[in-house]
């Protein structure tokens, strides 16, 4: 099979590879389509301490299952699929504690995507694997583990029916926010960026965009609330300085959540009355569980065809290097590879 090698900083090798005959507990899933993360982004410019090279990146994909070991019973060829990353051990004290995406003892699946297959066991896939209604593109059923991570950000900030939120930063991860805080019922979701054709996007998701290249946030937010400010502001951009800017947008008593990740030794400087006196929360999050999974699930189950208008650029594996770097860059929405 081919495969798309990490083999270092800006580095990837397309290889062929073996494929093992399968163990008994062992499923065998034909990669249909596979999302590229931040994270996959993140690896390439810079490397990244949990992806030592050589190895398959990719994490957010679809896909048929081709072959399924003599014991398996959790699947059947022919199934089609989406599988998380990881899945949750359930008994640690996080896990206990219903703080489940902070589990010490997570399961990490050790097949990459970036490949024309994985392979995964029967014990991964209990927790872990998805059967996607027949509705479902895989395109769409690929956004399973972002809109995971998304419903794991707007649990912690409670957002609710009547609720005004700002999410700053417009790119698919931003708008995606966005729309889970809709569909939970906030009244209105104000999204801030300077890219039209995202903001233009963001707006057939119903939510209300603004260029800051051309309004004033600050006075548009006023305007909304009525001078009152947001109950929640989600930062979907990875830098700390916008964190910051995020807690003059917030009323007091609501809630800022820091979505976008910056670098481990970044430092978030905020004036301590905003939280002593305003009782302002700041907040943050950077994974899902495996019940955020399967609520992703659903929602996608109600809504694939408004969602495949995230995706906005697809790539083969053998130009996978070209799709990174144009997220890299900026350009697009959602980008995915796609297999034949």
């Amino acid at each position: 099979m081919k495969v798309a090698m990490y083999e270092g900083i800006k580095n990837i090798k397309i290889r062929e590879m073996k494929l093992n005959e399968l163990n008994e507990d062992d499923i065998l899933i034909k990669v249909k389509v596979a999302g590229i993360c931040a994270t996959d982004v993140k690896t390439y410019l810079r490397g990244h301490p949990a992806f030592k090279p050589p190895v398959v990146l990719g994490h957010e994909y679809s896909g048929i299952v081709q072959e399924v070991g003599s014991k398996v019973s959790v699947c059947k060829k022919g199934d089609r699929v989406t599988v998380a990353p990881y899945i949750e051990c359930g008994e640690c004290i996080y896990c206990k504690k219903n703080d489940r995406d902070l589990c010490i003892n997570k399961l990490y699946s050790t097949a990459g995507a970036f490949a024309e297959y994985v392979v995964i066991n029967q014990k991964f896939a209990e927790k872990a694997m998805l059967k996607l209604d027949k509705r479902i593109s895989y395109r769409v059923a690929s956004l399973t583990e972002p809109l995971a991570c998304c419903i794991n950000t707007i649990n912690q900030c409670s957002a609710k029916k009547g609720d005004n939120v700002l999410i700053i930063g417009a790119g698919a991860m931003g708008i995606l926010n966005g729309f889970i805080s809709k569909i939970r019922g906030a009244e209105n979701v104000i999204i801030s960026d300077i890219n039209s054709m995202r903001l233009n996007i963001a707006e057939e998701f119903g939510l209300i965009p603004v260029n800051v290249e051309k309004e004033n946030l600050n006075e548009l937010v006023n305007k909304i609330t009525n001078n009152i400010k947001c109950d929640v502001v989600i930062v979907a951009v990875g830098n700390v300085k916008v964190v910051e800017d995020g807690f003059q947008y917030v009323r007091k008593g609501g809630k800022v959540h820091m979505f976008g990740g910056d670098t481990m030794d970044s430092i978030i400087s905020v004036p301590s009355h905003h939280i002593h006196y305003s009782k302002i929360s700041l907040l943050g999050s950077s994974g899902f569980s495996s019940v955020n999974f399967k609520e992703a699930m659903d929602v996608i189950g109600d809504y694939d065809e408004l969602l495949k208008n995230i995706i906005t650029d697809s790539y083969s594996l053998e130009n996978i290097e070209i799709g990174i770097n144009n997220v890299a860059e900026g350009k697009g929405l959602r980008t995915i590879i796609e297999f034949e």
